[in-house]
């Protein structure tokens, strides 16, 4: 199959602070994986199988040319590296993976856990796998088990066993075949129904995905989740451009050749020129007058059309600072200068200029702070200092949300974060402020957004943050 569009997309949930990378995508080898287990061991197993599978997959195609062989070889390269990180550690840590190979018109698949692969195709769609869960391996299970979770306990996945059970299946890809990877995230609350129905409606892969991950954010998914879409036989993005930049340049052609023809006509007319001569005319332009409630007002007066508007920029005074709603911008720091540009808006009335001005540089040195607790020599004591000893958050306290920043930030090469769309509200009679804004967060690892709410307190004459968490 020459041409193989798809798009892939983590979703983070309220649940989750930060996860890495949770999918692949190299020369037609596809996969989907879910760390299972405490948050820092589940990451470890996913960094681990998105590191190792590509890698023993291409290698050992190269050296024997069998598809099957080669993935095969690089899901037992992945087991074998995360048992040797649960014995390192002496944790539980395991990975739910799907992988997915094309190659011409048959795509070589596998998977280990309960994160599955869907086709669409001439309108039905067929699971391809079968979950590896207490649930689907005994049929008893139901009458055995009391705990609704233990149904759904992993029989195989990587790091439960020495040696998994591997098998590769194969399956024929027509032009039209959609080929679906997820995890548990999206198949808890979205039916095989709906994902057939949003499959058949939708035609382009980033749309299906899009559509998936908002219909399972409607019906109350608030986990990870990770969806990828394949499709066989339809236009790649560069085919695409190009046949854009064609039909752009036809257009322009046409339009020339047919100004031409109206303003030149043929050998055998004549066209005579008119000359038309409008004389100036006055026009009511009308003036914009400023009521006492801060809206605009139109007043009809004689005065001539501007041929050419002007646009002004209006400057705020210092008196607007007290103003009921503030805007400001972020705007990125040159390199070498020091970051000062706001990033806040206020929507809210009861919050003085002091304060507003306090708590939005504060987030700007937190935000600064945060990205240099990248590698091995990161400042996290720096980053920590903005937060209080009485900081609590899913769990975390002070101590061990250090613990779970500095083991995570240590595997990343950089950090860059930028905040938008945020609002400040308070104080509150216990003397908090809320922040609340998006936050995009990028680094040599993962790449993610998220809505952010941090609570603030005013501990002596600094700042403090005691709550923090995605809303």
């Amino acid at each position: 199959m020459k041409n193989v569009e798809y798009a892939f997309k983590s979703y983070i949930g309220s649940q989750d602070r930060e996860n890495s990378e949770s999918y692949i995508h190299i020369n037609n080898l596809f996969m989907v994986v879910d760390g299972l287990g405490i948050d820092s061991l589940a990451e470890i197993a996913k960094e681990q199988t998105c590191r190792i599978v590509p890698d023993a997959f291409f290698r050992h195609l190269s050296e024997n040319k069998s598809p099957a062989d080669a993935l095969v070889h690089a899901v037992e390269e992945a087991n074998k590296r995360i048992i040797e990180e649960r014995q390192k550690l002496g944790e539980k840590i395991a990975a739910s993976i799907s992988l997915a190979y094309v190659f011409g018109k048959i795509m070589y698949f596998a998977h280990l856990g309960d994160s599955r692969i869907y086709s669409f195709q001439a309108g039905e769609l067929n699971q391809l796998t079968k979950d590896h869960t207490i649930k689907e391996d005994d049929p008893l299970a139901e009458k055995k088990y009391d705990d609704p979770r233990a149904l759904q306990a992993l029989t195989q996945g990587l790091g439960l066993h020495e040696k998994p059970v591997v098998q590769i299946k194969q399956y024929p890809l027509d032009k039209r075949c959609l080929i679906i990877m997820t995890n548990t995230g999206l198949t808890e609350r979205v039916s095989n129904r709906e994902i057939a129905w949003i499959s058949k409606k939708l035609k382009r892969p980033e749309k299906i995905v899009r559509a998936l991950i908002d219909l399972n954010k409607r019906k109350g998914g608030n986990g990870n989740l990770t969806i990828g879409i394949i499709k066989c036989g339809g236009l790649t993005k560069w085919m695409r451009k190009v046949l854009m930049i064609y039909s752009v340049f036809f257009l322009v052609l046409m339009m020339i050749i047919g100004g031409y023809s109206l303003n030149h006509g043929t050998k055998d007319q004549k066209i005579d020129k008119l000359v038309i001569v409008q004389p100036l005319v006055q026009k009511k332009t009308p003036d914009v007058v400023k009521t006492e409630a801060g809206k605009n007002s139109l007043q009809g007066k004689d005065k001539v059309a501007a041929v050419k508007p002007v646009i002004q920029k209006k400057i705020p005074d210092s008196t607007e600072k007290e103003s009921e709603n503030k805007t400001l911008s972020a705007k990125p720091a040159e390199k070498g200068k020091k970051d000062e540009s706001p990033v806040m808006e206020s929507a809210a009335g009861d919050i003085g200029a002091d304060l507003f001005d306090d708590a939005n540089d504060f987030i700007i040195k937190w935000k600064n702070a945060w990205e240099k607790t990248a590698g091995d020599k990161g400042d996290i004591n720096k980053y920590m200092s903005f937060y209080s000893d009485k900081f609590m958050s899913d769990g975390f306290n002070k101590k061990t949300w250090r613990i779970d920043k500095e083991t995570k930030n240590k595997r990343k090469e950089w950090i860059t974060i930028k905040v938008s769309d945020v609002k400040i509200s308070g104080p509150t009679k216990e003397n908090r402020i809320e922040v609340r804004f998006i936050m995009q967060f990028k680094s040599s690892n993962f790449i993610g957004s998220s809505r952010k709410l941090l609570t603030i307190i005013k501990e002596g004459k600094a700042l403090k943050i005691i709550g923090e968490r995605n809303y």
